[in-house]
């Protein structure tokens, strides 16, 4: 298991950290997994999950962003 940390900043000006834990893929078949794979994993995940908490959205007149569902803030990037 690795851990892929979002960072978030609330309308309110606070800037979360929150961490997701995703399992590394093996994208080759050679039961090895390359920094290459580590990097590809973490970034795959990171689309999944901004997915599943929140909606690019380029016509918002606060300004293009993924915006959380729970409308508390965006997500400004990952940390793998």
């Amino acid at each position: 298991m690795r851990t892929m940390v979002f960072i978030i900043l609330l309308f309110n000006g606070t800037v979360e950290f929150r961490p997701y834990e995703y399992e590394l893929k093996d994208y080759d078949g050679d039961n090895i997994i390359s920094n290459e794979e580590i990097v590809i994993s973490c970034g795959d995940f990171a689309e999944k999950k901004a997915l599943e908490l929140g909606k690019h959205d380029w016509d918002n007149p606060l300004g293009q962003s993924w915006y959380l569902f729970d409308n508390t803030g965006t997500i400004q990037g990952h940390i793998c």
